[in-house]
């Protein structure tokens, strides 16, 4: 099996002092089957991928509506001032509109990233399977077509077990070291260090009814070094790269975080027109280098089911379900809000959100399939942004589907 593609996303800010365009280049390429050894049937994977990112700023100017030069940034400091968005939006507060000009400090960066894989899973005995296997990674960064930085030969273990206790139950743990890229920038406008560290896992998997209905209880536990950690001043303010004041500085965390928790999942058939889906997630973040954000909820909780009607009525499938996650909080700091102001604490609330499903058999070949979500219309929010806003959530959305088979 052979992937490839390129991709190209341009962004753009009349209050930013750059234009970005991005061009991605990936190539992958994957094996797998079985072999036989010592008596045993086994399976061997292997594969390789290369991923191409090139990302062009070009540097801008940014002018007031008499001309003069002003910078770049929605911050009091600046002349801009905005207290009510709705306001400004409505009367300009009388700062007019902000122009921009190439000034030509452009700056290109690109990150060049490959790597091989292999893998093998050992049936050792009938009840026991152990699975083995590495990666090997490559990546290098250029700054205007000079490297800036080259790690070779970057080589990251996987091993894994598995033992049936029996037909209804196994036992599995997983362990995995971490290689990976950083879009991230300095102040010098070089790409941060790869971040690295370790993934650990151990879990048991039950099947029931006949293999009809399935679940899942995991425990994890990650640990990484050198993630990428806001640059701040004697003030505590966050830096820029330098000629680009609308991208934030960071840093090499050198604490890392440790995430961990615990997922418990099932699925399946209870009768033969009953089906059921469910989830939750228990997350704990610990970051030394934060401020006491909390960029995942701690619970996030998932349930479906569906039905299909029985009688005349059986080409009519109805179901409905719910995603609920607890608050979220972040913490923006003094020149992240245009009136530079002491820090703030934003919570983002928990939400419940409920939906449902019509599904219809036109005839064998024609299924019209219908979904609702947030069927109450709630109004929430799902991220905190740019700037110290809070991003709105879907709203109540309908979409109708046809699917046809030839």
């Amino acid at each position: 099996m052979r992937s490839s593609g390129v991709t190209t996303q341009r962004t753009a800010s009349s209050t930013s002092n750059t234009t970005t365009n991005t061009t991605t280049k990936y190539l992958q390429w994957t094996l797998n089957g079985p072999f036989e050894a010592l008596g045993r049937r086994h399976q061997f994977m292997m594969g390789a991928n290369y991923n191409d990112n090139t990302s062009t700023a070009y540097g801008l100017d940014c002018f007031n509506s008499a001309g003069q030069s002003v910078a770049c940034m929605n911050r009091i400091s600046n002349g801009f001032a905005i207290g009510d968005w709705r306001e400004f939006i409505r009367t300009g507060q009388g700062i007019g509109e902000v122009t921009t000009a190439r000034n030509g400090k452009d700056t290109v960066t690109r990150i060049k990233t490959y790597g091989s894989y292999a893998a093998t899973r050992l049936s050792i005995t009938d009840p026991l399977s152990v699975i083995v296997g590495a990666r090997l990674s490559w990546q290098r960064n250029f700054s205007n077509g000079v490297v800036t930085s080259d790690f070779s030969h970057q080589v990251t273990p996987y091993l894994g077990a598995v033992y049936d206790l029996n037909r209804n139950y196994s036992l599995y743990a997983s362990y995995t070291d971490v290689f990976e890229a950083q879009s991230q920038r300095r102040v010098d406008g070089t790409y941060l260090d790869p971040k690295s560290g370790t993934a650990m896992e151990v879990g048991v998997k039950g099947e029931w009814l006949d293999g009809q209905f399935d679940g899942s209880l995991a425990v994890f536990r990650n640990q990484q070094k050198d993630v990428a950690t806001i640059a701040r001043d004697a003030n505590g303010d966050p830096l820029y790269v330098t000629g680009d004041e609308g991208v934030t500085t960071y840093l090499n965390g050198a604490s890392g975080l440790t995430t961990k928790g615990f997922e418990l999942d099932f699925s399946g058939r209870i009768t033969p027109s009953w089906n059921v889906y469910g989830g939750y997630t228990y997350l704990s973040v610990n970051n030394p280098n934060a401020t006491g954000a909390e960029d995942d909820p701690k619970h996030l909780l998932r349930l479906n089911t569906s039905y299909r009607l029985p009688g005349s009525w059986n080409k009519l499938t109805l179901g409905t379900g719910l995603t609920a996650q607890s608050k979220m909080h972040q913490v923006a700091t003094g020149t992240s809000h245009p009136t530079e102001g002491a820090n703030v604490n934003i919570d983002l609330k928990a939400y419940t959100l409920f939906h449902a499903m019509a599904r219809y058999e036109i005839n064998k070949d024609l299924v019209a399939t219908l979904n609702i979500s947030n069927l109450f219309d709630k109004t929430y929010y799902r991220q905190y942004g740019f700037y110290s806003g809070a991003i709105y959530g879907e709203p109540r959305t309908v979409r109708l589907n046809l699917k046809a088979t030839f």
